[in-house]
């Protein structure tokens, strides 16, 4: 509904009604559709680190680092940086910032390729 509407368009009754549940119960557990956004994004972040570290896990890598934390770093950087887009409006388009991120990230996981063995 979010993301077919708009969060303009996107109401406490509608998310009541669409899960079939009165607006009071609702409120019961979100005070706010600002509130249901939160969950959805952390869920969605959560999902995305969860495939992110499955990824890093399968890829031979340095035996000292944890994939799990990899994964923890990268969305967390990911997720600043897109909202500071979102934010700031750096002059920048989608593109350029997926190419930058990409960059920053390959660099990370691959530090042998910025001539070094990364941090420990």
């Amino acid at each position: 509904m979010l993301v077919d509407s708009g969060y303009d368009a996107f109401s406490t009754n509608r998310v009541a009604a669409a899960a079939g549940i009165s607006p009071g119960s609702f409120y019961q557990y979100f005070p706010d559709k600002a509130a249901v956004v939160d969950v959805i994004v952390d869920r969605y972040w959560d999902e995305v680190a969860d495939q992110v570290a499955a990824a890093l896990a399968a890829r031979p890598g340095d035996p000292g680092r944890s994939p799990d934390v990899q994964a923890w770093v990268i969305v967390l950087a990911v997720e600043n940086l897109t909202l500071r887009w979102v934010l700031d409006e750096p002059g920048a388009d989608r593109a350029q910032l997926l190419d930058e991120i990409v960059r920053l990230v390959t660099g990370y996981v691959s530090p042998a390729r910025l001539g070094g063995p990364g941090p420990a």
